[in-house]
């Protein structure tokens, strides 16, 4: 048998799992291995997915994937004989403490194919268990989730009411793990904890950009902090390595042209009081250094330095917007529309004195 096999010193009863799962299937039977396959037995075949190990190593998830049929997720104790199932689970994660562990499932195979027939979206659940008492909590809808780094609280994204409305918000529910407290936030475009889970922001984007701004929660008392509000389009979030500066960008696309016109933003020392946080904006428009034939653009990615004192954003080039001539019931036909390149340069936005506060 050649086979490379890696053994973590914190984790040796994972290592001893999966390779005495090897050596099974290396000496079953000799008629077993000779056996002739048929077409028919390639849908029987399962995929392990969906692996991952807790912080503390006490605790594995994985599926079995058939080709044909529906999947079960497994989190299985490995110093014990504690395990929970669920069909059609994916995309498990576990909270830093170890303790609690959540996925999302989806309906079953002969489920998802009724409701594709009727053109009905497929929802999820999510499904979130207590690993040191069993105790299983589900929520309806989820979209995705997010531990907060502390082990103390769960972000649950739903899915958008309205696929055909402009604006992208959706229900967020944050549930405090210790007492099952859940509290809702309506509208939200995009969310994001800090490092250690201390403060959550996020993002509105509603109808008629209503309320539209930047956000910020500390979990812990419940206080909310308005940090911009705006009726333009919010976009991308970036905590900075200690948690304490938030960065997002704040634009909308001019009429006639095809990339939005975004400014940056910038809030420090969001671990003091309200007064004490300073607010940065940098707009390129005011800046003779930065291209004129360019924006600061959303379809990047916002990074700060390690050292806080820089972001790396995505640049993109204006244009004219494209006139799509097609008629209108034509194109709905055909599902064709305008597209454009999605993928922007990379620019560092030094925080420098000269940015205009606000």
């Amino acid at each position: 048998m050649n086979a490379t096999f890696r053994c973590s010193p914190r984790l040796p009863k994972a290592a001893t799992l999966v390779f005495t799962l090897v050596l099974a299937a290396q000496t079953a039977p000799l008629d077993a291995q000779q056996k002739v396959l048929t077409l028919d037995d390639y849908a029987a075949w399962s995929r392990i997915t969906n692996v991952e190990l807790s912080p503390d190593g006490h605790w594995m998830t994985f599926a079995y994937s058939p080709n044909d049929g529906d999947a079960t997720i497994h989190v299985r104790a490995l110093d014990g004989t504690q395990e929970h199932t669920a069909t059609n689970g994916a995309s498990p994660a576990f909270s830093e403490d170890g303790r609690w562990v959540a996925f999302l499932t989806s309906p079953t195979e002969d489920q998802q194919a009724k409701l594709r027939k009727e053109r009905k979206p497929i929802p999820r659940t999510l499904e979130l268990i207590d690993l040191t008492t069993g105790t299983r909590i589900t929520e309806a809808d989820a979209q995705s989730f997010r531990f907060s780094g502390d082990s103390r609280h769960i972000a649950i994204e739903k899915p958008r009411a309205d696929d055909e409305a402009k604006h992208t918000g959706r229900d967020l529910v944050l549930r405090t793990l210790a007492t099952g407290v859940t509290r809702n936030f309506g509208n939200v475009s995009a969310f994001a904890f800090n490092e250690t889970g201390t403060r959550l922001a996020w993002l509105i984007d509603a109808a008629d950009k209503a309320g539209n701004g930047v956000y910020v929660l500390d979990p812990t008392s419940g206080a909310v902090r308005p940090l911009d509000t705006d009726t333009l389009r919010y976009d991308d979030l970036a905590w900075s390595e200690d948690g304490t500066a938030l960065a997002a960008l704040r634009g909308e696309t001019p009429e006639k042209q095809e990339q939005r016109v975004n400014a940056l933003l910038v809030f420090r020392s969001l671990d003091r009081e309200p007064a004490s946080i300073a607010r940065i904006v940098y707009d390129p428009a005011e800046d003779a250094s930065f291209p004129s034939s360019m924006v600061l653009s959303e379809l990047g990615t916002l990074a700060w330095s390690k050292d806080g004192t820089r972001i790396f954003t995505g640049i993109k080039e204006q244009k004219p917007a494209v006139q799509d001539t097609t008629p209108e019931d034509e194109r709905a036909k055909s599902g064709t529309g305008r597209t454009n390149d999605s993928s922007p340069c990379r620019r560092c936005a030094p925080m420098r004195t000269g940015a205009r506060r606000g």
